[in-house]
């Protein structure tokens, strides 16, 4: 077993999920070569950067008003699907 490297990653979080999903998630990891904390930073990381591609103008506009933020609207294509029904 090959030593995990001290990145700053010190708080734990226990879930309960599928076989399935488990054997799953390990896999990418594997085939990643990266640790489950990081893999879990990436797919959370990806879970928000669609969540901000995809919530409605108005509404990013307002949480843009609440947070000081500025965002990059996406490219057309992008608004594009995230429209389309499943």
């Amino acid at each position: 077993m090959k030593p995990v490297p001290d990145d700053g990653r010190k708080q734990q979080l226990s879930v309960k999920v599928t076989e399935a999903a488990c054997r799953r998630f390990r896999r990418l990891a594997d085939e990643q070569g990266v640790t489950l904390g990081a893999l879990f930073e990436q797919a959370v990381d990806a879970l928000e950067r669609q969540r901000d591609l995809c919530e409605p103008p108005a509404v990013r506009r307002h949480l843009h008003r609440l947070n000081g933020l500025e965002r990059q609207r996406p490219p057309q294509h992008v608004a594009q699907q995230c429209s389309e029904e499943p």
